[in-house]
């Protein structure tokens, strides 16, 4: 997720000269490995700060926005699913927000990232029993799950990366295709509180099997408008937001919580262009 202001391909250029400097001043410490072991955002962490998420999370600027605002909607008791999970950048924290009688369900396809995100869940044996893994992708009944996905964002040079987004695609040999609503059915969850949804363009694909959960908790969601990797699948902006916006949700800026209105092409006139915007979508209240 990433939020506006700044297209993608230059944040990754600030981050590789964030990558530089780090990297300099652990030499000169006397550090040549680029694994790290640190503590950050009350959880035990295990990073490789050649990788984008890995070093923003080290650095402690790791979507501050995005995390600030899922922690205010998680609460103690609140069950979770963080939807592309990636390492687990927002799970750990989520999972302490939720308390012992709350759950957190993460979910990332790639087999390097789930591994990672494992690793990260058993370095905290404190929050572990309160977070599901799970390495699957979802989508809509039926789907097949990719043979890979964006899952990395390298701070130096690679064979291929993806021209505007600048990820790589990583194997995810281990996932199974599944829907939304049959992962929550298989795990009993009684209810969804919250979902985040990072899925690089995916977004209209999970929420297709989806449907039974949206209409029986109306959680709340969390997720990244990005019209370039949308349209990458044949799909519109517009479609994302008229989904939610058929199903009587509204919404709102994630930084500011006010309500963006329901006026499509100014909603898209405010993402850069390469660039892309969080939003919260959230039942709106009844009328009186």
């Amino acid at each position: 997720m990433t939020g506006p202001g700044l297209s993608t391909a230059r944040k990754m250029a600030v981050a590789r000269g964030l990558f530089l400097c780090v990297q300099g001043l652990r030499r000169l410490a006397g550090r040549t490995t680029t694994e790290v072991s640190c503590r950050r955002r009350g959880a035990h962490w295990s990073l490789d700060i050649r990788e984008g998420v890995q070093l923003a999370l080290y650095l402690g600027v790791y979507e501050r926005a995005t995390s600030r605002r899922l922690l205010e909607f998680a609460r103690p008791g609140s069950i979770v699913l963080d939807v592309g999970a990636n390492i687990g950048a927002h799970t750990l924290p989520l999972a302490r927000a939720v308390g012992s009688q709350g759950r957190v369900v993460a979910v990332e396809p790639t087999d390097s990232a789930f591994a990672r995100l494992v690793r990260n869940r058993s370095l905290n044996p404190d929050l572990e029993p309160r977070i599901v893994t799970v390495q699957s992708a979802l989508g809509p009944p039926g789907a097949a799950a990719a043979d890979g996905y964006y899952s990395s964002w390298p701070l130096q040079p690679v064979a291929s990366r993806h021209p505007i987004l600048r990820g790589t695609r990583h194997a995810a040999t281990g996932a199974k295709a599944v829907t939304l609503d049959d992962l929550v059915a298989s795990l009993n969850l009684p209810r969804v509180d919250l979902v985040k949804i990072d899925v690089d363009g995916g977004e209209l694909e999970v929420l297709a099997g989806a449907g039974g959960v949206i209409a029986r908790d109306s959680p709340t969601v969390v997720f990244e408008a990005c019209p370039y990797l949308l349209a990458e699948r044949g799909r519109t902006l517009d479609e994302l937001l008229a989904y939610f916006l058929s199903r009587d949700y509204e919404l709102l800026d994630e930084a500011s919580l006010r309500p963006v209105g329901d006026d499509l092409s100014k909603i898209a006139a405010a993402i850069p262009e390469g660039g892309s915007q969080n939003l919260v979508a959230r039942r709106a209240a009844p009328r009186p």
